[in-house]
């Protein structure tokens, strides 16, 4: 997400684009990451059902809360 007019008119140009930067390498980062955590999933939920067992732990557990 990049910086509107209001946050350029009160940091400068350099300043601006500084922070311009910084935002589009931390969103890039964040949508890479997820890719990353939905692929590992996958794997993971192929590696499950190829020998029978649940994806996600059985009960109401903390653990089965968190994963749902």
């Amino acid at each position: 997400m990049l910086l509107g007019k209001v946050q350029y008119m009160y940091l400068g140009e350099e300043a601006y684009l500084e922070a311009c930067k910084d935002a589009l390498v931390l969103g890039s980062i964040a949508s890479g990451t997820k890719v990353q955590y939905a692929r590992g999933w996958a794997h993971w939920v192929l590696f499950c059902v190829l020998r029978g067992w649940p994806a996600l732990p059985p009960g109401e557990g903390e653990l089965a809360r968190f994963m749902a």
